[in-house]
């Protein structure tokens, strides 16, 4: 994922990549990770509990202007990240730099495509990186429209939170309940064991991507580390899909992850000269380190405001007579129990 359009150039040696290619996945990982935080904390602390899928839907439609129509956007993530994986393959398997696309050829025309193309094997690497999270997508989508058939349920409320939820949706018909409460299982299954797979392919990738010059080599070396920690994370929401720390904990994965990304092409190709000294790489764990710990600051902040927040909507229902009376369920405080 590292950016596999043509080779740039910096700090006197050949680097490969360029900083659009770095910038782009980068900011993709980053805004999905922030994503995964605020979802998993919105659906935990104000919708009593989270999916157990791979992905949060948006329960909220859009009108379509001049209709009565709405538009579920339930899939937006999954299509989201569908799509930008399709793209980015394009743009490695097309050179954009010219004014009409060109095909990347894998094999070396100039000896009868015997041998692989030297300076195109990156960009298949790119692809099978970008194609593996689009796979995941697909298969969230796949999983979400079986889900709507076993539970009879449409748009996120296919989507149960909860084990009582489960129960209802899965076993309210008599034909077969068993088999339609594995089915569900399974689909969450498949949806967070196709992201751990996702996470693993990337790993194995950058492993094999490590090239160029000392800087070069332990930037990606320590994207890759990253990359390990996210299936890492993936692995646990995988084994515990309701635990709220696991999800986070894939969040801030997400985020670093994306942080990165984006700090390697101001690192690579902005022709900074404090990473021409020598042993300037030393300085590599120090700026990851602090993007760990901002990452990890950023991901506390949010828990505890929006705990906070729950905390403080649940007291205000409880006991505003005003709310009390709109909400009708809103359970009250009499004087009896103060005494």
């Amino acid at each position: 994922m590292a950016g596999g359009m043509d080779s740039d150039m910096a700090h006197g040696e050949e680097v490969h990549g360029n900083f659009r290619g770095h910038v782009l996945p980068g900011s993709i990982f980053l805004a999905l990770g922030v994503f995964h935080v605020v979802s998993a904390l919105y659906w935990k602390f104000f919708r009593g509990g989270l999916p157990t899928c791979g992905w949060y839907p948006l329960d909220i439609k859009v009108p379509i202007p001049r209709t009565q129509r709405q538009v579920p956007l339930t899939l937006a993530e999954p299509l989201v990240v569908l799509v930008a994986g399709c793209l980015a393959s394009l743009g490695e398997l097309f050179n954009l730099d010219h004014r009409v696309p060109t095909w990347r050829f894998l094999y070396n025309p100039d000896d009868g495509y015997r041998t692989f193309f030297m300076g195109h094997m990156n960009n298949y690497q790119h692809v099978l990186m970008y194609a593996s999270f689009a796979a995941v997508s697909a298969a969230n989508i796949l999983a979400f429209h079986a889900r709507r058939v076993v539970t009879r349920r449409t748009g996120a409320a296919a989507v149960a939170v909860d084990a009582d939820a489960i129960a209802q949706a899965d076993c309210a018909t008599p034909e077969h309940p068993s088999t339609r409460a594995a089915l569900v299982e399974f689909c969450d299954g498949l949806c967070n064991a196709s992201r751990v797979l996702a996470f693993g392919i990337e790993f194995l990738l950058l492993i094999f991507h490590l090239k160029g010059g000392a800087v070069e080599r332990r930037v990606h070396l320590i994207l890759a580390i990253t990359v390990a920690v996210g299936a890492v994370a993936a692995a646990l929401v995988l084994a515990r899909p309701k635990s709220l720390g696991a999800r986070l904990c894939l969040g801030w994965a997400f985020i670093i992850q994306g942080t990165w990304f984006v700090h390697i092409a101001f690192i690579l190709f902005r022709n900074n000269p404090h990473w021409k000294g020598p042993m300037a790489e030393m300085m590599l764990p120090v700026e990851i380190a602090a993007h760990m710990l901002l990452a990890a600051a950023f991901v506390a902040a949010l828990t505890v405001s929006a705990g906070l927040a729950a905390v403080r909507s649940s007291v205000r229902l409880q006991y505003d007579p005003v709310d009390r009376e709109a909400h009708g369920k809103a359970t009250a405080v009499s004087g009896d129990d103060d005494s």
